[in-house]
């Protein structure tokens, strides 16, 4: 059939005649708003790959609802370019394939629609930011159409906030138990917060969306993990974990004392603040500095009850070179003496010499003296002072009638 132009508008139409309009294939306008049509899970992708002459397919003011998913369609054998007027519906997401969204041989119009403020608006957001008006556009909507927290529309949104939640309808990858994920089509991340969930070690298993993401946010603050080197390990002898794909590890809050060096390679960002640890070894600095100067790692250290002696030396050494590299730089401190001490503004000699030493030994010094005073006085007077405490009402609880009075001096007849 020759036929170019087919108008099935302001019918009561409750769905698309897909079967019926294969023999149609020379169609270049085919208009179906105005109707009752719920579903387009067939007529779009038809109209894109099979109908390869048609310019025009308007199904605006209809009652499409829910998402419409064509991330499998290629539009390699299109010619021609074909506007899709998807106006008017109760349109929430329209997820589209790469290969649609490189070659731009498809236009959809979306105005009055409740689209949904996610991960799938990455690509109008990214649209409607371009400032080259000759650039060949996917989408022709309104912004303010989208349902954003705090009453912001798309443009107001901040790409971090575009986020999935999932499993979900549209993402059935599984999460963690206890904790919750989300990816970030923008930044190709996913992000997994097990925070607060009174864990001992960081779970397996860790998701990736095939396709979508490269990387891995882990969120694993206000946890009991102890030894980060065993749950570290552990994750990265299992192949399933994705463990090399970990670039942030926030650690925050946490009971850790041992650090190690068994980190993920393309880590970017470590928060260990607010842990337990009292100092690190060498092969653990020596990491961050080659990872600081290499990909450049970022750190969060503070907090933490660091030794005021000569362990906490290297560390020293450490924030001195590459302070701008650790965020908490400042609320890294030692505690000498029952005073907090920036350890970035001290010289070696201020923890590290003989005389810090001895400074730090002077409590126990005093301690000691006093308890050989006190050991003296009980060898000396031993017998004088069970008499005077025994003499008091409270006294006969240490002592009995019969251990004094064979303390007693002997008199003479």
């Amino acid at each position: 059939t020759k036929l170019e132009e087919l108008d099935l508008s302001n019918n009561k139409l409750s769905r698309v005649p897909g079967g019926n309009l294969k023999e149609f294939l020379s169609l270049t306008s085919l208009k179906m708003n105005n109707n009752l049509i719920r579903s387009v899970d067939t007529m779009i992708p038809i109209g894109i790959s099979t109908f390869r002459n048609l310019n025009t397919l308007d199904l605006s003011a209809n009652n499409i609802s829910g998402n419409i998913d064509i991330r499998r369609i290629d539009t390699g054998a299109r010619s021609n370019k074909l506007s899709i007027d998807l106006s008017r519906n109760k349109i929430e997401r329209v997820m589209l394939s790469d290969h649609l969204m490189t070659t731009k041989k498809v236009k959809f119009l979306l105005t009055k629609n409740p689209l949904v403020c996610d991960c799938y608006a990455t690509e109008i957001k990214e649209e409607a930011e371009t400032k080259n008006y000759h650039q060949e556009k996917l989408f022709n909507v309104d912004v303010d159409d989208f349902v954003c927290s705090d009453k912001k529309n798309l443009l107001e949104t901040s790409y971090a906030d575009l986020t999935c939640p999932f499993p979900s309808e549209i993402l059935n990858e599984k999460c963690p138990q206890n904790c919750s994920c989300n990816l970030n089509r923008y930044n190709r991340t996913v992000s997994v917060n097990c925070a607060g969930q009174s864990l001992s070690q960081i779970p397996e298993n860790l998701p990736l969306i095939p396709r979508e993401s490269d990387e891995i946010i882990l969120h694993m603050e206000n946890n009991f993990l102890t030894n980060l080197t065993d749950s570290l390990l552990r994750l990265s002898k299992n192949n399933l974990s994705n463990f090399e794909s970990i670039t942030k590890l926030y650690l925050s809050g946490n009971r850790l004392e041992y650090i190690g060096n068994s980190f993920p390679s393309k880590l970017k960002y470590l928060g260990l603040d607010n842990n337990k640890i009292q100092s690190y070894q060498n092969k653990t600095l020596q990491y961050f500095h080659q990872k600081v100067e290499g990909s450049k790692l970022d750190l969060k250290l503070g907090n933490n009850p660091y030794d005021c002696n000569c362990n906490s030396l290297e560390l020293n050494h450490f924030l001195k070179m590459f302070y701008s590299h650790v965020e908490d730089s400042k609320q890294v401190t030692l505690k000498c003496l029952d005073t907090e001490k920036e350890l970035f503004i001290l010289n070696e000699k201020d923890f590290c010499s003989s005389l810090s030493l001895i400074t730090a030994l002077i409590p126990a010094i005093f301690i000691f003296i006093i308890l050989c005073i006190l050991l003296i006085l009980h060898i000396s007077y031993k017998e004088t002072i069970m008499i005077y405490v025994f003499s008091k009402s409270w006294g006969k609880i240490f002592f009995s009638e019969e251990q004094v009075d064979k303390n007693k001096p002997a008199t003479r007849s």
